[in-house]
C-alpha cells in the first residue's frame, strides 16, 4: 500500500512539472523547487523500495513499524547540543536549533530564520559535507519580511548509506541567501562547523 502510494505521488510530481513546463508561467526557482520535491519523493520511494519488507504488500503492516531502522544505519538517538546563532547580519538571523534523525532515516538539522530585511529571502545551503565527506543536503526556506520560519537542512537516509555514514560528528555548509522576488544575492555566508 506504501508503495503505491509513494509511486503515485512521484507521478503526480512528473505530472506537475510537465504541465508546468508546457506553459510559460512557471519560474525557474518554482521549476527547481518541484524537481527538488520529485527527487525527494523518488529517494524516499527508492530507500522504501530497497528495504526487505517492501517486497511484498502483505508485509507493510510490518514495514511501518521497522522502517527507520530498515531505511538507515545512522543511530537513531539525537546528540543534545545548544543551540546557537549560526548567522545574524543584513537582518537575517539564522539559529541552530537540533539534529533530529527522523522516521526515514534522514538526518535533520533544524534551524530557525527570522526575517527582519525588510524583504522576501529564501534561504539555501551549498558546500555540504558530514564528517569531512561531501554529501548533498536539501533546503530551500522562503521568509517574508517580518516573519520566523522553522525548517531543517535534510541529509536523505540514502544518501548517508551511500558514503557509510553511521554517525555523525560533524556537519559543515554555508548559507546562500537571495531577494525571492528578484534574485539578487543578499549574503553568502562563510563556512559554518557544527560539532556533535
Amino acid at each position: 500500500m506504501k508503495k503505491t502510494i509513494c509511486i503515485l505521488l512521484a507521478g503526480i510530481l512528473a505530472c506537475g512539472i510537465l504541465a508546468g513546463c508546457s506553459s510559460s508561467g512557471i519560474s525557474q526557482e518554482e521549476y527547481e523547487q518541484v524537481l527538488s520535491e520529485l527527487e525527494s519523493a523518488q529517494q524516499e520511494l527508492d530507500a522504501y523500495q530497497s528495504t526487505p519488507d517492501s517486497q511484498s504488500p502483505a508485509n507493510d503492516s510490518h514495514a511501518d513499524n521497522s522502517s527507520s531502522a530498515a531505511s538507515s544505519d545512522v543511530s537513531e538517538s539525537s546528540p543534545e547540543v545548544p543551540e546557537q546563532t549560526l548567522v545574524e547580519d543584513k537582518g537575517i538571523k539564522i539559529t541552530f536549533t537540533g539534529l533530529e534523525i527522523n522516521e526515514y532515516g534522514d538526518a535533520e538539522l533544524k534551524l530557525q530564520v527570522e526575517n527582519n530585511s525588510g524583504q522576501a529571502i529564501t534561504v539555501q545551503t551549498r558546500n555540504e559535507s558530514i564528517n569531512g565527506i561531501m554529501v548533498s543536503g536539501t533546503m530551500s526556506c522562503h521568509v517574508i519580511s517580518g516573519k520566523i520560519a522553522n525548517d531543517s537542512l535534510s541529509f536523505f537516509a540514502t544518501r548517508l548509506e551511500e558514503n557509510n555514514i553511521t554517525e555523525i560528528h560533524d556537519v559543515e555548509f554555508s548559507f546562500y541567501i537571495f531577494d525571492s522576488d528578484t534574485y539578487q544575492d543578499i549574503l553568502t555566508s562563510d563556512i559554518i562547523s557544527l560539532s556533535f
